[in-house]
């Protein structure tokens, strides 16, 4: 390359003609992230990127003063306030747990991880009432939080994964992941938590490397996604399969792919320091996110002592290059603090429930309309008891128009019901438009053979 001060040497029209040149290819090189080369969204900072962690250095959960104390010696250690802080919750734990409580009182705004578990049970509803708990836990906090529902999807590790919860003989686990990310979130909007930013996150790496199993496959649509996340590991020469791996290479797949859509936020990364040289690692790591990522507007470090030592504080130098990084201006972005965002409690418009014939001799037939995409419910009660006797649909998402389903007179174990009356009740709700209930009543006399 030539540079710009051996340009004098030229003649003066060449060196004009490569003066321009230059200036023109310095336009075209990747700047500093700003509001115009970003996708905005809730909690987006203007500029620069948000500096977080999750910090457990001894990997030994030991309660919340410990965490806390942990999250405040780390900020003495760096010079400053972490942005994000990271907490991680098993699919039954209940959240907030008064951690989420402590960082918003100082000023850190929350990442909460929430694993998953089987997504067939998640789909048919049976932990409805625990979604709408820890919704409503949420909500009551009033202001912008991150929630990641069961990350790295695309991971054979995962309690989501695709491996895991494929149908035998088939390849659906990627689409039962997007149903049960749909039904979670709808759940916590019908519940008024709209404080709430959604992070979905895959790794960086798909394993099993197979085509139905591509991170793509599991992205549950942009009207369901605030954040598009990542996590990616330099593992070094730590393992048999592993080797050393720049920050670029780690994240350039998952960014590329959803830059120009969403924020991205790299939600989990470290480095080893086996196999090469991890502070220089960490330098080129905050080279790279101001010059090449633009769009990132979130790091968040794990500062853990687990399969390898992934600390900032691993060695004297990784902790000088994690500090330089921590100051720099560019990691200094606050999130923007938009007021909540509010749904309209517009209803989905049942149009009213029509159950024929009536009396039903052999089957009934149970038609309705929707005014905007929904998630439905549909149980059948025995108004004698109050017990529910079959459910025909439990939040299914269905397209806004008209609907017809056939009821043969079978409870949930297939077998006819006794005569008698019962009441037909459907339940619907849809984000931006709240939650409706309708029902209708039907005799049902003796089964004609």
């Amino acid at each position: 390359m030539v540079s710009i001060a051996s340009s004098h040497r030229l003649r003066p029209g060449i060196a004009v003609l490569l003066m321009a040149t230059v200036a023109a290819t310095i336009s075209l090189l990747p700047q500093p992230a700003s509001a115009a080369t970003r996708p905005s969204g809730p909690l987006v900072p203007s500029s620069g990127t948000l500096m977080g962690a999750y910090v457990d250095p001894d990997g030994v959960w030991s309660g919340n003063s410990v965490q806390e104390s942990e999250i405040s010696t780390f900020e003495s250690q760096i010079g400053r306030k972490l942005a994000i802080v990271q907490h991680y919750y098993s699919w039954t734990n209940t959240f907030p747990s008064g951690l989420e409580q402590w960082d918003l009182a100082g000023g850190r705004t929350p990442l909460v991880s929430w694993s998953g578990t089987s997504l067939d049970t998640i789909n048919s509803g049976s932990y409805d009432a625990m979604i709408r708990a820890r919704a409503d836990g949420l909500r009551a906090l009033g202001v912008p939080v991150f929630l990641r529902w069961c990350w790295e999807m695309n991971g054979n590790w995962s309690t989501c994964d695709g491996t895991h919860n494929n149908t035998p003989g088939a390849t659906d686990g990627p689409a039962k992941y997007v149903a049960a990310w749909r039904h979670i979130h709808d759940l916590f909007v019908a519940e008024g938590a709209t404080n709430v930013v959604w992070v979905w996150t895959p790794n960086n790496d798909d394993v099993p490397s197979a085509g139905w199993n591509h991170f793509t496959n599991y992205y549950p649509g942009d009207d369901y996604v605030d954040w598009v996340g990542a996590d990616g590991y330099n593992w070094g020469s730590t393992q048999a399969w592993s080797s050393w791996r720049s920050f670029a290479s780690l994240f350039s797949n998952v960014y590329s792919t959803y830059a120009s859509r969403k924020p991205i936020m790299v939600a989990e990364t470290a480095s080893a320091e086996q196999g090469g040289n991890k502070a220089d690692w960490i330098t080129a790591a905050r080279q790279a996110i101001q010059t090449q990522f633009p769009a990132i507007a979130a790091v968040v470090w794990f500062d853990v002592l687990k399969e390898a030592d992934w600390r900032a504080d691993s060695t004297a130098g990784s902790m000088t290059a994690f500090k330089a990084l921590a100051d720099g201006q560019y990691f200094g972005g606050q999130p923007s603090t938009p007021e909540p965002r509010t749904e309209r409690a517009v209803p989905v418009l049942i149009h009213p429930l029509r159950v024929s014939p009536k009396p039903m001799a052999r089957r009934a037939r149970i038609s309705f309309r929707i005014s905007t995409r929904a998630s439905v419910t549909i149980r059948i009660r025995r108004v004698s008891t109050g017990g529910v006797v079959r459910t025909l649909r439990r939040g299914t998402i269905m397209r806004a128009g008209e609907h017809s389903l056939p009821w043969w007179g079978l409870n949930q174990s297939f077998r006819r019901v006794r005569p008698g009356l019962f009441e037909i009740r459907m339940i619907a709700s849809a984000p931006g438009h709240g939650r409706e209930t309708v029902s209708g009543r039907l005799y049902v006399r003796g089964f004609r053979r």
